[in-house]
């Protein structure tokens, strides 16, 4: 168990330093591109971006989760022979994929502006939609080749060609050329995919070529049979996925419609501090999927039980003082972006809470996943996409972006809670542990409660925030390292029998 946990939290580690990259050259750039473009003209170009990524989404059609369970899986069973058919079943048909949503969106550009984007801007979103067009298949390869990549054990390319790469060639070309308007400001968002995408494929090749020389047992199946089971398992998840990046931007695209693009653009833009947590959460994410992948596979329960433990954890110790932080100094924070922006203080205060939640649930939807209950987690989210866009559709005309941000907020409850049953039904797992309530009650008292009487002593402003940040995580990390003896503690061993993976009939079966 000691080797899993390391695993974790070195590839944890790893993933995090390029999460903190990303996450600081993302506000950078959304900042940049805020004050290039003014809110109405930045509510168009994000609705051009939430079409795109719904639609790259869509044309992954779940390889990427499946990628990282299937190959992970050949990994453990020395099943090298299916490494190649694996890679080809997952990766040849999103590139197909994405060129058909490539041509849908140009043809259907502005049918969507039409749809998404009211006021005086919303044709520009038209444009938006059809100049990132092109730019789909990258997109959909390049998070497909990460999730590969990732499959084989590795967090470095992820980390290396996306996280920092990726993103801080985005926020270089937004310096020197988001002045010259929108159509510039697509290629500086959008053009970087296609260099990603080149960088990983060569990197997954090197790392198939590697994995075929070690030594294995035949799979026994045909490159036909690969193919069938891997789009079994990953076919239900497709769908999951598009549910999954349609909450996310949803919100955004109702909010163009049933008010103004001008609002939309102010909801897009506060609720862009949310990533900073989001990309800590898929820190520690992307190396939990394919440890418990492992685990899972050997049928080991104690083992999957510390991994998905230690992983909430580790997931709720770095976002709770985060989003704690963004409720309280929300007002400061939007200030950064402008003061039309100041609009969307009480958005960010609830849907900050509601991610609350979501950390404190772990990486549950992973683990239903892994266990390879592909159908479950589809059901899940198309609970929370029905409850996001009816109370979308209800609020938004009553509330604004506040309703738009309870909207989100119910179905991140949703999505949460619902799966955590599931998990301890079917798999006899559960994240909670001495760890979770050290840091629930630290990170509360500290961050919270220190936080409110630092805004009430000194108001929302920037000497709170340094204190908040500074003295805080003193505090903090103090706590933490005086209980790190069983902050992640293993569970007792329950034995191997006491889980319920579905089993492969063939390898991938999703039921």
């Amino acid at each position: 168990m000691r080797g899993d946990l390391s695993t974790v939290i070195r590839g944890g580690f790893v993933n995090l330093v390029g999460a903190a990259v990303n996450g600081l050259a993302t506000f950078a750039l959304f900042a940049v591109l805020a004050r290039a473009l003014g809110a109405g003209l930045v509510g168009a170009f994000f609705v051009g971006v939430a079409v795109f990524t719904i639609l790259t989404t869509t044309a992954q059609m779940g390889a990427q989760v499946g990628l990282v369970r299937m190959i992970a899986r050949s990994r453990t069973l020395a099943h090298v022979d299916e490494l190649r058919s694996t890679l080809t079943a997952g990766l040849v048909p999103v590139a197909v994929l994405g060129v058909v949503a490539a041509f849908a969106m140009v043809a259907f550009a502005d049918v969507l502006s039409t749809l998404f984007a009211q006021g005086e801007n919303g044709a520009q979103a038209a444009v938006y939609v059809r100049a990132l067009a092109p730019f789909v298949p990258f997109a959909a390869l390049t998070l497909s080749a990460i999730s590969a990549t990732q499959g084989f054990g590795t967090m470095l390319p992820a980390v290396i060609v996306d996280r920092v790469g990726r993103t801080l060639t985005q926020l270089a070309l937004a310096v020197l050329f988001a002045s010259l308007g929108g159509l510039a400001v697509i290629w500086v968002w959008a053009g970087p995919y296609i260099a990603a995408f080149v960088a990983l494929l060569v990197w997954t090749l090197w790392l198939l070529r590697r994995a075929e020389r070690t030594p294995g047992v035949p799979g026994g199946r045909s490159p036909t049979d690969v193919l069938t089971a891997f789009w079994r398992f990953s076919a239900p998840r497709g769908v999951a996925s598009f549910f999954q990046v349609a909450i996310l931007w949803t919100d955004t695209i109702l909010v163009g419609v049933l008010r103004s693009v001008e609002d939309a653009g102010i909801y897009a833009v506060s609720t862009r501090f949310l990533a900073i947590g989001h990309l800590a959460v898929g820190a520690v994410l992307q190396v939990t999927g394919p440890k418990l992948s492992e685990v899972l596979t050997a049928r080991q329960h104690g083992r999957a039980q510390h991994v998905y433990r230690s992983a909430t954890t580790l997931l709720m110790a770095l976002v709770w003082p985060a989003y704690i932080t963004l409720a309280i100094f929300a007002p400061l924070l939007l200030r950064l972006f402008g003061p039309e922006f100041l609009e969307g203080r009480t958005a960010l205060v609830i849907l900050a809470i509601a991610m609350l939640v979501s950390a404190g649930s772990g990486p549950v939807d992973i683990v239903l996943l892994m266990g390879g209950r592909s159908w479950w987690s589809l059901g899940n989210w198309a609970v929370a996409f029905a409850v996001n866009v009816g109370l979308n559709l209800w609020l938004i005309p009553l509330y604004g972006i506040n309703g738009a941000a309870i909207a989100w907020g119910a179905s991140i409850l949703v999505r949460n809670l619902i799966p955590i049953l599931q998990v301890r039904w079917l798999l006899g797992l559960h994240p909670f542990g001495y760890g979770y309530a050290v840091v629930v009650c630290a990170s509360v008292a500290v961050f919270g409660g220190g936080g409110l009487a630092l805004r009430g002593l000194l108001g929302a402003t920037v000497p709170a925030l340094v204190w908040q940040v500074v003295a805080g995580a003193a505090v903090y990390g103090a706590v933490l390292w005086l209980t790190r003896a069983r902050l992640l503690e293993a569970p007792p061993e329950t034995g191997a029998a006491a889980i319920a993976v579905a089993p492969d009939r063939p390898l991938g079966s999703s039921q």
